[in-house]
């Protein structure tokens, strides 16, 4: 074949190449300059999230510095030194930490805890949804890699489509692609759907309080509702001997684990409070679960339980509903809207699966939403695991489900 010919043969293979793979590319365009330019847009488009992803975290940090700051302000002006220096000392650390995981002095303010709290979950949301972005993007790379390498090689381009699937490798086990997997498998392994498939729908805190932590209790829901222990010193203990594996030992009046008020826990119409409880020694009032001004779930000195508003309104179960030492599971649910007159319809708590209610008063009219409280037991002495909020009313069958797990 002469030369002239052989050089028009391979300008209309690379002619048709560049067709088939995208209308963009020009007449010019050899598999060389294909696979380059594919390079180039991949490593851009990762820029541009890391970019993106990047003034996000910085815009939080800016928003919860400056609320700091408007606090600290306020708390100078009224003269609470302690607070000022707490909270300079917080925006030090925050400016040095990467992913707004610190330690607070002890006895820091709520208010500054619960900023940096919303800071911290504000980057792992970032984090999260950067790798999410990141492994779509390099999937679609991918893709056209796979066909790049198919048309290069109906081209007769072996060269080509070499280089093609060796930038397929090079690209599925590059550090983007790796960390991404892991901070999603991290998500996946910090927070398993899988542990809440068998579960009703409307879960929105989930405490199994297994993984032993003395100052955080981790939100299973997917929600964010984490908790921290507040007040314990010697009153809140892990133990192993929980329902199902770890649970929280309460054995003093000053100890509870306190989670901050947000949107998916301001419950005014239906709702349903679960937990698994084995009472050792009852006290004046121990608390399940309560968000003092909307629901309450508790146990009374006489063994009652008890599933309020939290405005004077409650379902009360018989004396001594529950067995000493033993584990019982505990459910108040609300079926209504907020103002309904509390009636066997709309209102059941249940022992067991049981429902056992004797006495109902008022109406059901909760309040503005407080931080969510479980385990200030008043001098009581009992066990508290896999405790449960959902934002719904559940079902008896539904209930059973939370029973046999």
């Amino acid at each position: 074949m002469p030369s002239e010919v052989h050089d028009m043969y391979r300008l209309a293979q690379a002619l048709l190449l560049a067709i088939s793979v995208s209308p963009l590319f020009l007449l010019a365009d050899v598999p060389e300059a294909v696979l380059d330019r594919a390079q180039i847009r991949y490593q851009e488009g990762l820029k541009r999230i890391k970019r993106v992803h990047d003034q996000s975290s910085a815009d939080a940090l800016a928003a919860c510095l400056r609320r700091l700051s408007s606090w600290q302000k306020k708390r100078q002006s009224e003269g609470d030194l302690g607070s000022v220096l707490t909270v300079r000392d917080t925006k030090e650390r925050l400016l040095e930490s990467t992913d707004g995981d610190i330690e607070f002095p002890k006895g820091a303010p709520k208010d500054v805890i619960r900023l940096c709290r919303k800071y911290r979950e504000s980057i792992q949301k970032s984090r999260l949804v950067r790798s999410r972005e990141t492994l779509d993007f390099t999937k679609d790379y991918l893709q056209h890699l796979k066909k790049l390498v198919k048309n290069f090689t109906r081209a007769n381009e072996i060269g080509a489509a070499k280089i093609a699937q060796a930038e397929i490798e090079r690209i599925s086990a590059s550090s983007e692609v790796t960390t991404a997997r892991e901070i999603l498998e991290s998500e996946t392994e910090a927070a398993p759907a899988s542990d809440n498939r068998d579960l009703p729908k409307g879960l929105v805190l989930h405490y199994t309080f297994d993984d032993g932590n003395p100052k955080r209790v981790q939100d299973h829901s997917g929600s964010g509702n984490d908790g921290t222990i507040a007040g314990f010193s010697k009153t809140v203990a892990h133990t192993a001997k929980g329902h199902l594996n770890g649970a929280l030992k309460f054995t003093g009046n000053d100890g509870f684990v306190e989670c901050p008020t947000s949107r998916s826990l301001d419950l005014r119409n239906e709702v349903t409070l679960s937990a698994y409880v084995c009472p050792k020694r009852t006290g004046y009032a121990m608390t399940l679960v309560e968000s003092a001004n909307q629901y309450t779930l508790w146990i009374q000195k006489d063994g009652k339980v008890r599933f309020a508003d939290g405005n004077g309104h409650w379902v009360d179960t018989y004396a001594n509903a529950l067995k000493m030492n033993e584990w019982s599971h505990v459910a108040g649910v609300f079926r209504g809207k907020k103002g309904e007159r509390l009636n066997p319809a709309n209102s059941r708590v249940y022992i067991n699966g049981i429902p056992r209610e004797r006495k109902r008063y008022g109406k059901w009219s909760p309040k503005k939403m407080t931080s969510l409280r479980i385990g200030a037991t008043d001098k009581g002495n009992l066990l508290i695991d896999e405790v449960m909020v959902f934002n719904r009313a559940l079902s008896v069958p539904e209930i059973k489900i939370l029973l046999n797990r």
